[in-house]
Formats: structure tokens, C-alpha cells, sequence
């Protein structure tokens, strides 16, 4: 309803009161009427933000924003994590749990076994992010975009690593609502190679994965996410702060580690001291990288 309008009416209103009882009982039809119809355009408007928010969810990403997929460089085998949120405060490079990260943890194991592999953070943050800018719209547009953004990002992600000749194996991390991206990733590689005999074994990993996709489909993560890999894991906690991280996966091998003893450690010496960030952590602290006799990697099958 135009500005203008509610001004008008608003003052018819202010019109009947000042006049006296004598004005109200001869406007209150004209008054009764304005309150109708504004009720009825606020509760229109009320019930149309879960749709707007939806529409918005599912834009198409700006393509042009997409940081580079990196170059195997001739490796057989390669690990694309996928971190979470800043306003989740998970992200999957921060230190917890005596010091350990997730990339840096699995380049030192890999070291360890003597494998060579491309272990790369996909940075696909920054292009739904609004750094530096923590006010309620940013970080309402970051929630709301992040599920299908992330996808659409996953998706490119994917496509591009199918596009490198040789891979043998290749394991996707997501932490929090990273899982989004992360699954795409790994669903849009498959896709990608269907039908080749030479497609790479795909891992998927979720750390505390987020299951809500846009505004409407609650248990969207639970029923789909691992669908389309080798071989899925998830970690999770019950107990933590951010809603839609707690049901167990479907299509992936789910650890509950909400009780787990080792959690007083990470709880004593995370700096974030956020319970969200525990399942990264603990998957962090106690990755291995394995290797058969001929010093190839161990890939894991359901």
C-alpha cells in the first residue's frame, strides 16, 4: 500500500478521535474499514517472508565471483574441504583441540605415510560472505543463502575436478553448513564421471553437518546428503548451539560423539569455546591417513 494512503487513512483516524464522540460514531465505518485493510495487508506481508526469503535463497550465484578450482598438478589423489560459516564461528581451518586443524592435520599424516596428495580449502566463504559486517540483514542474508549458495558452488567445484584426467581418489570435507557445498561437490564429480571406468573413489566427511536447505525443507540434509559417494561418514554433537545439526544421516556412517570422554579436553582448551566446533575437532585430532603394502591409499567402502 503506498505511503501516501496510510498517511491518509492514519489521519482519518486521528480526525475521529479529536472530534469527539459524535465524529467517531460518524467515521467508524470509514475507520473500521482502514483498520480492516491494513490488518489484511500486514498479515499478508507477515505471511509472504518465508516465500521471499525461499526465492532468495535458491538466486543463481554470481559465477564471476568464484575463486579457481586448483590444479591437480599430475597428484592421483586430492582432499577439497569445505568450511563453515564465520557466524557459525566453526570454520574448518581454526585451531581446537591441541592445536590441530583439519587441513593441516591431514598434510601432516599424509607426510607421515609418505603420500602425496592436493589438500586444499575451497574458500567458497567469500563469495556469500559479508565480511567485516555483522549486522542482522548481513548475517540473515548469509543464513539464508548459504544452503542452496552452497550448493551451486559444490557444484562447480565438482564439475571442474571432473575435468582432471588421472584422479584416483578424492575426499570432500564439510564442516557445519560447509556439508552443503561439500555434498554437491562430491554428487556433481559423480555425475560428472558416470559411465568412466576411471572415476576417482569419492569420500565424503560432515563434521556437525547442517541439514535445513532454504527456509521450508527441514530434514533435507538427513535424507539426501551421501546419496551419491563411495563411502559417507558424519560426526555430530547433540548438545551444541545451532539448530538442524543434530539427526543422524541416512546415507553415511553417523558417530555421535556428544558424550564422549574426550570432549572435556577440547572444552578446556578451545579458544571459541563453541561445543559446535567439537565434531571437527575430534575428527581433526584423530584423522590417520592409511596406506596398503604397495602404498597406495586405503579407500574406504560402505
Amino acid at each position: 500500500m503506498p505511503a501516501t494512503m496510510l498517511i491518509a487513512r492514519a489521519l482519518v483516524v486521528i480526525s475521529c478521535l479529536l472530534s469527539g464522540a459524535g465524529g467517531v460514531h460518524r467515521a467508524s465505518q470509514a475507520t473500521r474499514s482502514a483498520i480492516a485493510v491494513t490488518r489484511r495487508n500486514t498479515a499478508l506481508g507477515i505471511a509472504s517472508v518465508p516465500l521471499v526469503a525461499e526465492i532468495w535463497a535458491r538466486w543463481p550465484i554470481n559465477s564471476t565471483l568464484l575463486p579457481p578450482v586448483p590444479s591437480l598438478g599430475g597428484l592421483r589423489d586430492a582432499v577439497i574441504l569445505f568450511g563453515g560459516m564465520d557466524f557459525y564461528d566453526t570454520p574448518v581451518t581454526e585451531r581446537t583441540y591441541s592445536r590441530f586443524n583439519t587441513e593441516e592435520r591431514i598434510r601432516e599424516s599424509d607426510r607421515a605415510a609418505g603420500v602425496r596428495r592436493l589438500v586444499h580449502e575451497y574458500d567458497w566463504r567469500s563469495v556469500l560472505e559479508h565480511r567485516g559486517d555483522k549486522s542482522f540483514l548481513a548475517t540473515t542474508d548469509e543464513y539464508v543463502r548459504t544452503s542452496h549458495g552452497g550448493q551451486q558452488i559444490g557444484r562447480y567445484v565438482g564439475r571442474e575436478l571432473a575435468k582432471a584426467p588421472g584422479l584416483r581418489s578424492l575426499h570432500v570435507i564439510g564442516a557445519s553448513v560447509g556439508a552443503f557445498p561439500a555434498d554437491a561437490c562430491a554428487a556433481a564429480y559423480v555425475n560428472a564421471k558416470r559411465g568412466d571406468p576411471d572415476r576417482a573413489h569419492v569420500r565424503l566427511t560432515l563434521l556437525d553437518p547442517l541439514i535445513l536447505r532454504g527456509v521450508f525443507e527441514t530434514g533435507y540434509g538427513a535424507a539426501n546428503f551421501g546419496r551419491t559417494v563411495d563411502y559417507a561418514e558424519a560426526y555430530l554433537n547433540t548438545d551444541d548451539q545451532v539448530p538442524s545439526t543434530n539427526e543422524e544421516l541416512a546415507n553415511a556412517f553417523t558417530y555421535n560423539i556428544t558424550g564422549c570422554a574426550e570432549r572435556r579436553k577440547f572444552e578446556g582448551e578451545d579458544e571459541l569455546h563453541n561445543n559446535h566446533a567439537w565434531p571437527t575437532a575430534y575428527f581433526a585430532y584423530h584423522y590417520q591417513t592409511k596406506v596398503m603394502k604397495n602404498g597406495e591409499l586405503v579407500l574406504p567402502q560402505h
